[in-house]
């Protein structure tokens, strides 16, 4: 192997890389072919819309993925600007790069998309972007530890790219096109859970009223405008009795911002930002969805022992703190006499780096709603605790 003239070598790690790569990319899309490699772009992407068609008048964005494979932390890669940036020098949501290392027992894949380039890297003096291998891998942000989240984030990159792309066109013609209320940054689509709820979906809600006021507004101006255009004064009279009619002196214009949304929105960012840096994003998000899991799965076994308005619920939560990955998970009841007892709906009992104790009195919400479920509430405040150990001070108990 070491005898390998470079050129085959070479060769033979891009093949690997490409294959790598493709299949990767086919559990979650379409993959286009392509004759001629004439813009360098390896792989050609599609979102799986069954009802789109490639012809229709606003077909899907592609998203371009370009396979590289680094034979150690020496090997570095250049990309082209132009399949960086736009031509207003903003990153494209529908570039992204993925890096292979290893061989056949071990191997790595590093997922990185153009806003990570153009924060990272710099622009030489051949309009390329060098991509420092060694850089790469001793960040741990850039690794691909969940490979559906990976695709995921991809996904959602080339949905922002289409809603971009498209945006002109459906806002300059309500009456015939919906906006996409689905359409957020990426970073936003991260499953984290917050006390409102999910950014997306409350983003999505806050959408939905914000166009009942734009077609509210674009009636009117329907109305005006053809009060402006009519060279009739008897049918401008009777276009200005119905403006009148319908809408009064003012239009009710609903709140579509909220101050809390916004510090919320402001603060998920910043998590996925923090987490992300550190190589600990797939794993919060992958330990939450466990954790809720074994508590269910628990929950569902303790159906058939008497719970009554005194039973606590012991959670026990062993994790990495470096990394945030889980390791373990304890559940108990007990019955808790009231002036033995905290009073609290839930409490944490220990919470410092890598272990987490909280009781909640499972017996209020058996009573209160007729059956044993975990309350999301809960989980939200393990999670979020979890996090703030890791990231604020003042938090150990």
């Amino acid at each position: 192997m070491n005898n390998f003239p470079p050129w085959l070598k070479a060769g033979q790690n891009s093949s690997i890389g490409e294959i790598r790569t493709k299949s990767f990319l086919m559990d979650r899309f379409w993959v286009l072919e392509r004759s001629v490699d004439i813009h360098g772009a390896d792989f050609i992407i599609q979102r799986r819309l069954y009802e789109k068609n490639i012809l229709d008048d606003q077909p899907t964005r592609f998203g371009v993925v370009q396979s590289k494979f680094s034979q150690n932390d020496r090997t570095n890669h250049n990309v082209k600007k132009e399949y960086i940036l736009d031509k207003e020098n903003k990153p494209r949501n529908e570039f992204f790069l993925i890096i292979h290392s290893g061989d056949e027992e071990v191997h790595k894949m590093f997922l990185l998309t153009s806003e990570d380039i153009v924060e990272n890297f710099s622009l030489n003096e051949n309009n390329e972007f060098p991509i420092i291998t060694n850089r790469v891998f001793s960040s741990s942000k850039y690794q691909i530890f969940n490979r559906k989240l990976a695709l995921d984030r991809i996904e959602n990159s080339i949905q922002c790219a289409e809603f971009y792309k498209n945006r002109l066109y459906v806002f300059s013609k309500l009456s015939s096109s919906i906006p996409d209320f689905d359409a957020i940054l990426p970073e936003y689509k991260e499953n984290i859970e917050h006390w409102f709820g999910t950014v997306p979906e409350v983003f999505k809600e806050q959408k939905q009223k914000a166009l009942e006021v734009v077609l509210q507004i674009e009636e009117v101006h329907k109305l005006y405008v053809e009060f402006l255009e009519s060279v009739d004064p008897l049918e401008a009279c009777c276009i200005a009795e119905k403006i009148e009619h319908e809408f009064g002196d003012y239009i009710n214009l609903p709140d579509v911002f909220s101050k809390d949304f916004y510090y919320g929105a402001r603060n998920h960012k910043k998590m996925v930002e923090n987490m992300r840096n550190d190589g600990a994003l797939d794993n919060y998000i992958s330990a939450r969805k466990t954790i809720t899991n074994e508590i269910n799965l628990f929950m569902q076994s303790q159906q058939k022992y008497t719970i009554d308005n005194d039973t606590f619920h012991e959670i026990t939560v062993k994790y990495d703190p470096a990394n945030l990955s889980f390791i373990l998970l304890t559940n108990s009841l007990s019955q808790i006499p009231e002036n033995n007892g905290h009073k609290d709906f839930y409490k944490f009992l220990v919470a410092k780096d890598g272990y987490i104790v909280l009781s909640w009195n499972i017996g209020l919400q058996f009573i209160h709603d007729g059956y044993v479920s975990m309350n999301g509430c809960c989980v939200n405040e393990i999670m979020e605790r979890i996090y703030a150990l890791k990231y604020y001070e003042g938090h150990e108990i």
